[in-house]
């Protein structure tokens, strides 16, 4: 009798250890996961910031290159206003089929991605 209370308190004890083990298992994939999602969100944003200060002074340049072409302030900075409502357009038309699921897949494909097996069994 004193076998089988000794054999399920093991087993009991394996099943916790075991549950706990997946547990933390769990929680440090999704912390990497996490990480991995923010440091390419940082990554973006800091591109995001570059790009928007170059497109800036190539806008003012663009804007006095054709100022000085029609010979008006306001003419030169309309055609670059122009030329950005056109970029915006075309951005709000392919966003909806093209970028979100691009950025759907992207953030789908980190979640879903297969560990690397890194032990030496």
């Amino acid at each position: 009798m004193q076998d089988n209370e000794d054999y399920f308190e093991q087993t009991s004890n394996l099943i916790k250890n075991y549950t706990e083990d997946r547990i933390l298992l769990l929680k440090i994939q999704a912390a990497k996961k996490t990480g991995k999602i923010f440091s390419k969100l940082i990554f973006v944003m800091i591109s995001v910031m570059l790009i928007f200060l170059l497109l800036l002074f190539i806008s003012m340049m663009a804007g006095y290159y054709f100022a000085d072409l029609s010979g008006s302030l306001y003419k030169g900075f309309s055609v670059v206003a122009g030329i950005y409502l056109t970029v915006l357009i075309l951005f709000v038309i392919l966003f909806r089929s093209y970028f979100s699921v691009k950025i759907m897949d992207a953030i789908t494909q980190v979640f879903f991605e297969k560990e690397e097996d890194n032990s030496d069994e």
